[in-house]
């Protein structure tokens, strides 16, 4: 419930603009997220809380997070 913009979204709250996020809450503009809190511009983390500009529970500064994003974007959607 409480989902704004989102696809794919199981047992979560409080989330928006995000895509297969599952038992988590709180989550922004994120997606492949599994039991998660206040998470915001992730992807594929699992069991954190309190973070920004992380993929796969690593943690990148946001210059370096947009380009990597990108490429594992664009590598997900077979650009």
């Amino acid at each position: 419930g409480e989902c704004t913009y989102c696809a794919r979204v199981e047992d979560s709250r409080f989330c928006s603009d995000s895509f297969n996020v599952s038992w988590s809450k709180d989550i922004t503009k994120s997606a492949f997220i599994h039991d998660c809190y206040d998470m915001f511009e992730c992807l594929f983390c699992s069991h954190v809380n309190g973070k920004k500009y992380c993929i796969a529970n690593m943690q990148y500064t946001e210059e370096e997070y947009y380009p990597i994003k990108d490429m594992v974007m664009r590598w997900i959607l077979g650009q």
